[in-house]
């Protein structure tokens, strides 16, 4: 694999417990517990099987987001194919343990900003359906010492760690009371030839939470080579809480959000980030600005959605024929992504895996393949307030508007989409979106669909190659036979932001069509009558031609005269004087 400064580096999270249910390929939601309490299941048999999970936040950082700094020695520093000799837990760099001359990937949470320092939350805001402001108090960081904690250095674009935290907003009270945990991540790499930490990710989630109380471990990377089937590939040890967080004593648990309530972030980011956000959000609205020390400022104002999860196991040998020639084309670094299951020792492979799906085309196909195997049915549908930064290069094109300020969100309550703007057909001045979710919810109800596509107009300008010329725009969206679903439209333009919404649609597969055009400047063509007066005009401003003046000097005995004139003769006696 080539080395590159654009690599993301997967840690696939390996399971090591077997749990043998009863045979079933697509499991149902669980009777009486909560859509946000749902957990994933090992795979029902002990054959070897491949499984499918798709949800709002799916083996990302956020959940259990505890910091490290790791540094790795390998044979080759190239992801997924390098060998590691030794794996290294830093608390600052560079370091005897920690050269630079290593790979290092780090994690921290954000904590709550503290004076000046960057790489924070500044404040949480909340606003009720009347738009008044609800009181929010910081209560405590959610997290315990682990010694896994680091310090930053600006130069290398490494970010000082941090902690998740939990607020009280009494007015916003959730079945769980009124406490929310806010975690949001940032993620960076550094190959032995970079110069300084490049910024993978940053994620971001609010989650209305009960507290449980236990005895529980922290959730920790691996210091063992062993764990490492290749360079970027490993695995932690779990947590026995069954939330989004813990510390060795309490557990947060997720309940349902209020759908009616408005969440806003604040953040301060020495560490540059991307100009483009996806996420599971609604009714949407941001912005990026610096503040004097440089420093990126980013706002996001949203409400939670509620996003359906699709998961189910079936047997390799009988999987349909489609799902296994659509694996067969998988390199193995990236088919054993995931959760692998039927392996009772640390040194062996996983028969079964348990994969989820990437930000990609190849994951919307293979999303589509698992719909029938699961009946096009969820499990479960938790509410979710969730964004993070895209990964891939869609922004490069426009990067001098994309360094500045944020150009882009668009956000969805379907399980699967693409992250970055949407691709412009120039032909036809349409840009398709596809979202893909199960038609049907967990208890037999249509599952109905929200799409809020926010686009900086210089950046929509600049992506399309508009002019500076107003834009319109429109937007629809069509059936998989390609009708035109009926759905609650919006469409308006505040501070230079162009904000398009979709909402009420079905699923399993639509298409979010939003129709861009500029009208082109007219070409004024003068009336006859106008032009004669024009011509007439031209003549009567044309400049008179002036002749010359000459002077001549004549003559006559002693006598000497001078006469002027554009044809000047000397009187009757003169003579010319040459």
């Amino acid at each position: 694999m080539k080395r590159s400064k654009k690599t993301t580096v997967f840690f696939a999270s390996v399971s090591l417990i077997l749990t043998l249910l009863t045979l079933n390929l697509a499991p149902a939601s669980s009777a009486g517990i909560p859509d946000e309490e749902w957990q994933k299941s090992g795979p029902p048999t002990s054959s070897p099987s491949w499984g499918f999970l798709s949800r709002a936040i799916t083996e990302t950082s956020v959940e259990f987001a505890h910091p490290y700094l790791m540094s790795f020695t390998a044979d080759k520093y190239e992801v997924g194919t390098g060998k590691v000799l030794k794996v290294k837990k830093c608390n600052s760099m560079p370091t005897t343990e920690c050269p630079l001359t290593e790979f290092q990937r780090y994690s921290t949470p954000l904590g709550m900003c503290a004076g000046d320092e960057g790489d924070c939350i500044e404040s949480v805001t909340t606003k009720n359906f009347e738009g008044k402001n609800l009181s929010v108090r910081f209560l405590r960081n959610f997290a315990e010492k682990t010694g896994w904690e680091f310090e930053g250095d600006r130069k290398l674009n490494l970010p000082k760690s941090g902690q998740q935290f939990l607020v009280d907003i009494p007015d916003a009270p959730h079945a769980g009371g009124t406490q929310y945990l806010i975690s949001s991540v940032l993620t960076g790499t550094k190959m032995p030839d970079w110069s300084t930490f490049n910024t993978v990710n940053m994620e971001t989630a609010i989650w209305p939470v009960k507290i449980t109380y236990g005895n529980y471990q922290i959730s920790e990377q691996s210091l063992n080579p062993a764990n490492y089937s290749a360079l970027g590939i490993g695995r932690s040890n779990g947590s026995q809480c069954s939330g989004v967080g813990n510390t060795y004593t309490q557990c947060a648990i997720p309940v349902a959000a209020p759908l009616d309530v408005e969440f806003s972030l604040n953040l301060r980011f020495s560490t540059k980030i991307s100009g483009w956000l996806h996420g599971r959000l609604r009714e949407v609205s941001g912005e990026i600005s610096k503040n004097s020390d440089g420093m990126q400022l980013l706002h996001v104002s949203a409400k939670f959605v509620k996003v359906p999860t699709i998961f189910g196991w079936v047997e390799k040998s009988v999987a349909p024929t489609n799902l296994t020639e659509f694996y067969g084309t998988f390199d193995p670094f990236w088919l054993n992504m995931g959760n692998g299951y039927g392996c009772p020792t640390s040194d062996c492979t996983p028969t079964s895996w348990l994969r989820n799906p990437s930000y990609s085309d190849k994951g919307m196909k293979e999303f589509a393949l698992w719909l029938p195997i699961v009946n096009n049915k969820a499990v479960a549908a938790p509410t979710t307030w969730y964004m993070r930064t895209t990964d891939n290069d869609s922004t490069a094109k426009c990067s001098a508007i994309t360094s500045e300020k944020l150009v882009g969100i668009v956000s969805t309550n379907a399980t699967a989409y693409l992250p970055g703007p949407p691709s412009f057909n120039a032909a036809d001045e349409i840009l398709d979106y596809k979202v893909l979710a199960p038609h049907y919810l967990a208890d037999g109800s249509e599952f109905l669909g929200t799409y809020d596509l926010m686009i900086d107009a210089d950046y929509a300008r600049c992506l399309y190659g508009f002019s500076s010329s107003p834009i319109k725009a429109s937007i629809s969206v069509l059936s998989e036979s390609g009708t035109v679903q009926i759905a609650t439209e919006s469409i308006f333009e505040r501070n230079n932001f162009i904000y398009l919404g979709a909402y009420g649609f079905k699923f399993s597969s639509p298409t979010i069509r939003v129709k861009l055009t500029q009208e082109k400047p007219k070409e004024v063509e003068l009336p006859k009558e106008a032009l004669k007066v024009e011509e007439k005009a031209a003549v009567i401003l044309t400049p008179k031609k002036v002749n010359k003046i000459k002077t001549i000097t004549c003559t006559k005995g002693k006598s000497v005269k001078k006469f002027s004139g554009t044809n000047p003769k000397c009187p009757l006696g003169y003579g010319k004087k040459i």
